[in-house]
């Protein structure tokens, strides 16, 4: 049995966005609104900078601003995992140090540049042993253009200690595969909330998405009837959350980076008065008119914060 953070490693974790002002600035303020509605709605634990978060956005001292800020508001209230993406190992490890050090209890690290898998163990093996902290996998091979076969995934998970996956594999069944092929406890996270159903029933332990952040207390619900015994009540949850998927799909329909799985979002926030701006940065490209007012619209019928 898993102990510690890792046993706190359970339930949908709404991977935040990052508000900006108009001027494209961060807005702390903002983040600051939306992580207390979230800790008031009972979530078990926050995704910053990671699973669509927009880290590739940020400088370096702008992540280290979020992390810190995040975890200072959060208190010791959730699980706060912060995200590393694409960085070279040496700056990845940094990074996952001062993430650590500004009060980030969990990582959740994207492949390294080089996708060789000796170069795969080393990067996840330098970074679990230097920062001392709960890391997961974020397999998502749509957006890295890399994905480990299940063999390979399983020797990975030999050779390193990591404490689970977050699954943004396209196929859900993934999840199941993924979880015999390590072989032992994980906490196996679906990428996509419309895929939580199905992982939990694999055996895994919940989301690291965006909709929840719009839906927290529907995916909590999810969650909580599932561990319960109902799955019917589960389905039930299951289908709002569908309702929901027009906020975390861009306009193009082809997201090609972290940041635009926000834009539905950002929007959604504004029609409901927690952020002030929308605002995302390039080139996450800017969405019509037309589009932003049928998601904000979407976000009004829907929010729960």
């Amino acid at each position: 049995m898993m102990t510690g953070v890792e046993g706190r490693l359970f339930g949908p974790f709404p991977a935040l966005p990052v508000p900006l002002h108009d001027d494209r600035s961060l807005d702390l303020d903002g983040l600051g609104r939306l992580i207390d509605r979230l800790v008031a709605r009972g979530v078990a634990g926050l995704s910053v900078l990671g699973g669509g978060g927009e880290a590739a956005y940020l400088t370096g001292e702008e992540r280290q601003r979020v992390v810190e800020f995040t975890a200072a508001r959060a208190g010791k209230k959730v699980v706060v995992i912060a995200g590393i993406v694409e960085l070279p190992t040496e700056v990845a490890v940094y990074e996952a140090i001062r993430f650590r050090e500004l009060g980030a209890n969990a990582l959740l690290v994207a492949p390294p540049l080089d996708d060789a898998l000796p170069q795969v163990v080393a990067h996840y093996s330098a970074i679990v042993r230097d920062a001392a902290l709960p890391t997961l996998y974020d397999h998502d091979p749509k957006r890295t253009r890399f994905e480990l076969t299940e063999e390979d995934m399983g020797k990975l998970f030999v050779e390193v200690a990591l404490a689970g996956i977050r699954n943004g594999s396209p196929r859900p069944e993934d999840a199941g595969d993924l979880i015999r092929a390590v072989g032992r406890p994980i906490a196996m996270f679906a990428g996509q909330s419309t895929d939580m159903l199905s992982c939990l029933e694999a055996g895994g332990v919940g989301t690291i998405c965006p909709l929840p952040v719009i839906l927290p207390v529907t995916a909590r619900k999810l969650v909580d009837e599932y561990r319960a015994g109902s799955p019917d009540a589960a389905r039930v949850a299951l289908s709002k959350l569908f309702d929901g998927t027009p906020l975390i799909t861009p306009e193009s329909g082809q997201p090609t980076r972290d940041g635009v799985f926000h834009q539905g979002v950002k929007e959604a926030l504004v029609a409901v008065g927690i952020l002030k701006s929308a605002q995302t940065r390039n080139p996450s490209g800017t969405p019509s008119e037309a589009w932003r007012a049928r998601v904000r619209e979407l976000g009004k019928d829907l929010c729960e914060l």
